[in-house]
């Protein structure tokens, strides 16, 4: 009966299919394009959330008026001023007030200052 029965049925196929399925070229390109859009856009988001903005000649040159404007002002020495000039503001520092009455006065004035002058910079104050 072996006999009956052509070799081909009888044995078993050894290898016959591939072990990987090949997609093609496209299918890869298009999951490539779709991963690099997505990248691309949460990068964006990141860097735009994230960022701060920067110290303009502006910025720069109002804080230089402040430090001529302001002791004068408020009559103090302009060696007591510190004045750093930041994204849309300027950090004014003032030492050698002690007297909370002093610093009370000192603050309103700058309020009054921003108050008169809205285009210009917000001034953030503190006392050393």
């Amino acid at each position: 009966m072996a006999l009956a029965v052509p070799l081909s049925r009888s044995t078993l196929r050894v290898g016959g299919g591939s072990a990987f399925y090949v997609r093609h070229r496209s299918h890869f390109m298009k999951t490539q394009r779709l991963i690099t859009i997505v990248s691309t856009m949460i990068l964006g988001v990141a860097i735009v959330g994230c960022s701060k903005r920067s110290v303009s000649t502006d910025d720069q040159l109002l804080a230089v008026s402040y430090r001529q404007v302001l002791p004068k002002m408020l009559k103090l020495k302009p060696e007591q001023f510190h004045v750093n000039a930041g994204a849309g503001f300027a950090d004014v520092s003032i030492s050698g007030v002690t007297n909370e009455a002093d610093r009370q006065q000192i603050s309103a004035a700058i309020s009054e200052f921003i108050k008169q002058n809205p285009k210009t910079d917000p001034i953030k104050l503190k006392f050393e």
